[in-house]
């Protein structure tokens, strides 16, 4: 949505709609603050359905459950500190799929924006994984670790 300061809605806010009338007025809950949007105005022309959303979006924000895709299509952008993004936004339980060269690599690849305390620590930890038997397959389930098919 774009922002709305008469509605008291800003760009990026997400809200479940509550009611539907036959005049195209939505009631929409944000935050706990039931908004209603008027058929006649401008307003739901600049809603955007959500369904998925991308873990930059929902930085900050908390879900009861997140399903994070690390699959080896998307390696351009696999660094751990996206993965651990992903992985925080889930407050009861956490989905991760893809293959295991996906996950592998998104969970030892370090982002580089410049020489700092926290990507030297990345780089020291991801080299104690590739110096470890079996890579960082601890992070999956026993039955799909190396030598277990």
């Amino acid at each position: 949505m774009k922002n709305d300061y008469e509605l008291g809605v800003m760009n990026g806010a997400m809200g479940i709609v509550l009611d539907t009338a036959a005049d195209g007025s939505l009631t929409i809950d944000f935050d706990g603050h039931p908004v209603e949007i008027s058929g006649d105005s401008g307003a739901p022309g600049n809603l955007q359905l959500a369904y998925a959303t991308s873990i930059h979006k929902v930085q900050g924000s908390e879900f009861p459950c997140a399903i994070v895709i690390a699959h080896k299509s998307h390696s351009f952008m696999h660094h751990r500190n996206l993965l651990y993004t992903a992985v925080t936004r889930a407050k009861d339980a956490v989905i991760i799929l893809g293959d295991r060269w996906g996950i592998d690599n998104c969970a030892s690849k370090c982002q580089w924006t410049g020489v700092t305390r926290s990507s030297r620590s990345c780089c020291r930890a991801r080299r104690a994984r590739d110096r470890a038997p079996g890579g960082c397959s601890h992070l999956l389930p026993p039955n799909h670790r190396r030598g277990h098919r």
